[in-house]
């Protein structure tokens, strides 16, 4: 009778022990994957009611523009009138008491009479009564508007941090199901094979939680109403200087805009919108007077590096506002940073190319370069072809009589 010989019989004593701990992992494992998609989800609905709390400020500053330029419209007409009233006042006295003939300066003087009381009953009733009051009166009337465009701007960036989070841990829940792929692959293995499949399962479980961490306490923009107020206040008083002559008048309103804009980034350091004003603002601190609300070129060097520091910040924080680039780019220019400005008047034209302002900030500083000639000659050339637009026929004049110069970046919507 042959020999027959045993089989082996291969025993994995540890596999028990490997399944159980392993089971243990999976749940862990689950758990924080439901605890991703919560937060997912949590961060999904914050998105919802940021982008909706943004829609509602957008609608409702949309209305208050509405109501505040017919308002305005309405005093400033009055205001018109009044002066043409006057105007007539002032012909018809000068026909009567040039007048030889009784008849006729009788006439006159009826209606020198009638125009004057026509002008005393509309002249009483107007919130307009001089141009300083027309600018005042307007910037009162935009701040509320102004006040809703901000936090609107505000929710928004809301919407998109969260929106952010959202996405990221969705990331996250994919690379972890990679890691949970290889634990139950691991499952199928037998012998030391299994824990080369386990241990990067594991470890990708580890990176997904570390990283979760990190995205949690990723910062999501925080501005308070009482910084949105504070912001809206500074543009207030910055815009009723348009029209102030008086020397000693405008810098108080403007010092007194800077003093609102440092309380609204005390108050949210993350503001980039109180930066960028108060880098429009301290420009301004270092001119003698107002330009009337054009172009502006030439201010104090310590006032020019004040606003370049404001400026970098908010651009630093997000700010990326063609206008605001430009402005920042032009400061940079007048201290002659080069280099800077060119980046940052390129980096505005990537994103407004129809505005001649811009394109021509970026031709002054390709000629001060002095070593791109060609280039400063097209971008020029092609400044001057856009401002042959019927759009451009007021703003052809004051470029003409004032370039270079720094647009203001809070008129240019509105331009």
């Amino acid at each position: 009778m042959p020999d027959v010989e045993a089989l082996e019989i291969e025993l994995d004593d540890d596999a028990p022990q490997f399944r159980r701990r392993l089971a243990i992992v999976v749940v862990l494992i689950t758990l924080f994957g439901a605890g991703i998609a919560y937060l997912h989800e949590q961060n999904g609905n914050f998105e919802d009611n940021a982008s909706r709390e943004a829609q509602i400020a957008s609608v409702r500053g949309f209305g208050q523009q509405l109501s505040a330029l017919t308002d305005f419209g309405f005093d400033y007409d009055v205001f018109v009138h009044h002066e043409l009233l006057e105007r007539r006042v002032v012909v018809a006295s000068a026909r009567q008491a040039s007048s030889a003939n009784a008849q006729q300066a009788g006439k006159y003087g009826a209606e020198t009479d009638r125009y004057k009381q026509l002008r005393d009953s509309i002249g009483n009733d107007t919130r307009v009564q001089d141009l300083n009051g027309a600018d005042a009166l307007d910037s009162q009337l935009q701040r509320d508007p102004d006040r809703e465009q901000l936090r609107q701007q505000v929710f928004a960036n809301k919407a998109n941090d969260y929106g952010n989070k959202a996405d990221s841990y969705v990331a996250v829940l994919t690379v972890l199901a990679v890691g949970l792929f290889l634990i139950g692959l691991s499952l199928t293995v037998g012998g030391r094979g299994r824990y080369f499949l386990a241990i990067p399962g594991v470890a990708v479980a580890m990176v997904c939680v570390v990283w979760a961490g990190v995205i949690t306490l990723g910062g999501i923009t925080k501005v308070s109403d009482n910084a949105v107020e504070l912001t809206a206040d500074g543009q207030q008083l910055q815009n009723s200087t348009d029209s102030v002559t008086d020397p000693q008048a405008f810098h108080d309103n403007i010092t007194a805009a800077i003093d609102k804009y440092h309380q609204a980034i005390n108050d949210s350091p993350d503001f980039g919108a109180a930066y960028a004003r108060l880098s429009d603002a301290e420009f301004e601190s270092g001119l003698s007077t107002s330009s009337g609300g054009q172009f502006q070129s030439i201010s104090d060097p310590e006032a020019t590096k004040r606003a370049i520091a404001a400026g970098e910040k908010a651009i630093s924080i997000g700010e990326g506002d063609a206008s605001l680039l430009s402005s920042i780019g032009f400061y940079h220019f007048t201290i002659g940073n080069f280099d800077r400005a060119e980046e940052l008047s390129a980096q505005a034209l990537e994103s407004s190319d129809q505005f001649p302002p811009l394109i021509f900030n970026l031709g002054v500083v390709q000629v001060a370069k002095g070593d791109e000639t060609d280039a400063a000659r097209a971008t020029y050339q092609r400044a001057i072809d856009l401002l042959k637009d019927k759009r451009f026929d007021v703003l052809r004049t004051l470029i003409i009589s004032a370039a270079p110069h720094r647009p203001r970046h809070r008129r240019h919507v509105q331009e």
